[in-house]
C-alpha cells in the first residue's frame, strides 16, 4: 500500500479515505467487547476509565491504526483489565479475550449479510434475455463505458475483472449464469449457482450497483466490503498466539496455564516478532507471513459463508 501511495497517490489515497469507517468501528468495538465483557464477570476496570465506548478516540493507538491503515490488520490500545477482579480468574480471561474476535467476527456476519443482499439484489435487476445476442445488444446500449474507461466496441459484460476477462451475472429463470467475454470479444456463459461472494460476482457486483444507485451507492458498497474484510482480518490477527494478542491468552488459559500477568519481557518480545514479520511483508511479498495466514483465514470463512448463504437462499427459494 506505501509503494501504490507514491505510484498511484489519488485512487490510494481514496481507497485509505474509503476503508477509514470501517477500521474505526472494527477497533473500537474489538476494545469496548473486551471491556464490557470484563465487566461482566467481575472487573469494573475498562468502565471507570471510559473504555466501554464505540468514540475511536477513546481506543487508536497511532501506531495500530497505521498498520491497520496499510496493511489491513493493527491494533487498538490495550482495554485495561485486572484479573484479580474475575469471578473465575481463568474461565473470565478467557471470555475476555474471546470478546474482542468474537465482536469483530459479528460485525463480519452483519456486513456480509447486507452485501450478499446486495448483490443479489443487483444482479436479479436485470432483465432476463432470450439469446446472448440480445444480452450483449443491451449491454452495449446502457453501459457505454466501465469504470475503467474501456470504450463501446469493448463493452460485452458488465464489468472488467483482472486485466484478461470482462465478467457480468445475469439471471435466466431460476439460475443465474457467469458471462465472459474475454478481449478477442468472445462471448461465453457458464452456469454459476452461487451469487453471492465470490470474485467474479463481487467485481461486477461494484459496477452493478454503481449503475443502480449512482457513484454515492459505489463509494458506500465499497466501505461495506471493505468493514467486512478488516473485521475479518482483524479477528484473524489476534488470532495469532504471540504476546500481546488475543490469541496467546486463548493459548495460556486452554493449554500453557502459566500467569495472566504477562510479564514485560514477554510482552516486549511478542511485540518485536510482530514488527518484524511486519518489516518482513514489507521486504517481499513471499515472506510477508501475517498477509499469507490472515489472507488463507479470510479466504476460508468467506467460503464457508458463501456455502451456508447458498444452502439457504436455495432453501428458502430466494435464488
Amino acid at each position: 500500500m506505501l509503494l501504490d501511495l507514491f505510484s498511484n497517490p489519488m485512487d490510494t489515497l481514496m481507497s485509505l479515505l474509503i476503508s477509514l469507517p470501517g477500521i474505526f468501528l472494527a477497533l473500537s468495538a474489538h476494545e469496548a467487547a473486551h471491556g464490557w465483557v470484563a465487566l461482566k464477570c467481575g472487573d469494573p476496570t475498562a468502565q471507570m476509565m471510559g473504555r466501554i465506548t464505540l468514540n475511536p478516540l477513546k481506543h487508536i493507538d497511532p501506531i495500530g491504526f497505521l498498520c491497520m491503515l496499510f496493511a489491513g490488520f493493527g491494533w487498538a490500545h490495550p482495554v485495561p483489565v485486572n484479573p484479580n477482579n474475575f469471578r473465575n480468574y481463568r474461565r473470565d480471561d478467557l471470555k475476555v479475550s474471546l470478546a474482542g474476535i468474537t465482536a469483530n467476527l459479528l460485525l463480519f456476519v452483519i456486513g456480509f449479510i447486507i452485501a450478499s443482499g446486495l448483490i443479489t439484489f443487483a444482479y436479479t435487476s436485470l432483465p432476463e434475455f432470450d439469446s446472448m445476442d440480445a444480452y450483449v445488444e443491451y449491454l452495449d446500449e446502457n453501459y457505454l463505458v466501465d469504470k475503467d474507461g474501456f470504450a463501446r466496441e469493448n463493452i460485452n459484460a458488465v464489468c472488467r475483472d483482472g486485466g484478461e476477462t470482462f465478467v457480468s451475472v445475469i439471471p435466466a429463470g431460476e439460475h443465474a449464469y457467469v458471462v465472459h467475454a474475454d478481449q478477442s470479444k468472445t462471448v461465453y456463459y457458464s452456469a454459476a449457482p452461487e451469487v453471492f461472494f465470490s470474485d467474479e460476482t463481487l467485481s461486477a457486483g461494484f459496477f452493478l450497483i454503481s449503475n443502480l444507485w449512482g457513484k454515492v451507492g459505489e463509494i458506500a458498497f465499497q466501505m461495506l466490503i471493505s468493514f467486512i474484510y478488516l473485521n475479518l482480518g482483524l479477528a484473524a490477527f489476534n488470532l495469532i498466539p504471540v504476546p500481546p494478542l488475543d490469541g496467546y491468552h486463548v493459548l495460556n488459559d486452554l493449554v500453557l496455564k502459566r500467569s495472566l500477568f504477562a510479564d514485560y519481557k514477554a510482552q516486549r518480545m511478542g511485540t518485536g516478532i510482530l514488527f518484524a514479520l511486519i518489516m518482513l511483508g514489507n521486504v517481499s511479498p513471499k515472506l510477508d507471513v501475517i498477509s499469507i495466514v490472515i489472507g488463507f483465514v479470510r479466504t476460508q470463512m468467506l467460503s464457508a459463508f458463501t456455502s451456508i448463504f447458498q444452502t439457504l437462499a436455495s432453501v428458502f427459494n430466494i435464488i
